[in-house]
């Protein structure tokens, strides 16, 4: 059950998409290649295959939605056309999509796609858009590709965020740094002004687990580390409170 709402939820965005903005366009690129799922994929196919690769860092299951065609009629005409298929890295076949239809009563209109609905084990991939043997086409047809996944694994665990002095003056660096368990890991620093609660960002995502930062008045703060599982995207936070006096 949990399985098929996530499909039909990626469904009903793909449907919102299309009656807000119209059929994909004819003049979008296929990025292929090393591709993150988690965002749409889009591109054009006259005849063979388009193919992506990716990896998976944790056991994950990947629910997917594809969308072919320049207009609503070709989608309905070409939906069988072709299938979405998934190989490992030994090129063996671990998911192949199926054809699924939704009318929308609403605005009386027919969606054709595939899904695909599969559990994967850390590991690379090959993902294929991938006409029937004998299918082309005289205009390239564009396609959509939406992807929901849950993750098991890449928890993210801050152990300590210390800062090398207790308090500090205006206009001095101050250096912080967090411990924390977990792999691919990125850090985020904020400050919070604890008179106004106003968070301001003073270095986004990277993986150094230390960063310098010279307040500019004096007042109580709150440093605020964000530790982030890159291939998973859990998060973990994590605050201390720092006095900044006058010179």
């Amino acid at each position: 059950m949990k399985r098929q709402f996530k499909l039909l939820t990626l469904l009903v965005l793909l449907v919102s998409f299309l009656l807000s903005n119209g059929m994909p366009s004819y003049a979008a690129k296929a990025k292929e290649n090393n591709v993150d799922i988690t965002k749409v994929i889009s591109g054009k196919i006259k005849e063979g295959s388009k193919s992506y690769d990716f990896d998976v860092a944790y056991k994950t299951d990947i629910y997917m939605v594809s969308y072919l065609g320049n207009s609503s009629k070709d989608n309905e005409l070409l939906s069988d056309d072709y299938k979405i298929i998934i190989y490992n890295k030994k090129k063996q076949v671990v998911a192949k999509s199926k054809m699924s239809t939704f009318y929308d009563e609403k605005n009386k209109s027919l969606t054709v796609y595939q899904t695909i609905d599969k559990k994967l084990p850390k590991g690379i991939y090959k993902l294929e858009v991938n006409l029937q043997q004998g299918v082309s086409y005289k205009n390239p047809q564009s396609y959509k590709i939406y992807t929901d996944s849950e993750i098991y694994g890449g928890l993210v665990k801050i152990i300590s965020v210390k800062a090398k002095t207790k308090t500090s003056h205006v206009r001095t660096n101050v250096s912080i740094s967090t411990k924390a368990k977990g792999e691919y890991l990125q850090y985020q620093y904020s400050v919070i002004d604890s008179k106004t609660n106003k968070e301001v960002i003073i270095r986004k995502f990277n993986r150094n687990q230390k960063v310098t930062w010279k307040p500019a008045k004096a007042g109580t703060y709150k440093v605020k580390v964000y530790v982030k599982n890159v291939k998973s995207n859990k998060l973990s936070t994590k605050t201390m409170n720092y006095k900044v006096l006058k010179k």
